[in-house]
């Protein structure tokens, strides 16, 4: 008999520790936070920064030219996240830039006249972007913003 109660005591034992060692380690999972590689940390640190001195990072200028009937780049790329400023010059006739997946698109401006919009590329992926004055875009004025 005393061998049993020894035995349902050990196995009591061993159950309670197990148990200690799985809430520790539960705990520490939700206590302590993941680790991440320094670069990671230094981009997320500055952008933290910035929205608690409430100021904006500085927006990525991307100037651009449109002439009848092509843009003076083709294929524009940024960074998810990243603020994107485009700077458009029409250099010959009446053009706007535009593109949709970010509800972006500057005035419509004549020759010699400048414009420019500003926003947020939070999505990845390859968006067209085109002129969107009478047949322009359907004459080959468009140009593709890679997000990467």
């Amino acid at each position: 008999m005393e061998q049993l109660f020894a035995n349902r005591n050990r196995s009591l034992a061993l159950v309670i520790a197990l148990g200690v060692i799985i809430v520790c380690g539960a705990a520490y999972l939700f206590l302590v936070p993941p680790q991440t590689d320094d670069r990671v940390q230094k981009e997320n640190s500055a952008t933290q920064r910035a929205q608690n001195e409430n100021t904006e990072i500085p927006a990525r200028s991307v100037t651009l030219t449109g002439k009848n009937f092509s843009f003076s780049q083709a294929e524009i790329r940024v960074k998810k996240g990243e603020r994107v400023k485009i700077e458009f010059t029409s250099e010959q006739g009446f053009h706007d830039w535009v593109v949709d997946a970010f509800d972006a698109r500057t005035e419509m401006v004549n020759t010699g006249d400048s414009t420019s919009v500003e926003f947020v590329a939070d999505k990845s992926g390859s968006f067209e972007y085109y002129c969107s004055i009478g047949n322009h875009r359907a004459n080959g004025m468009v140009g593709t913003l890679i997000v990467e």
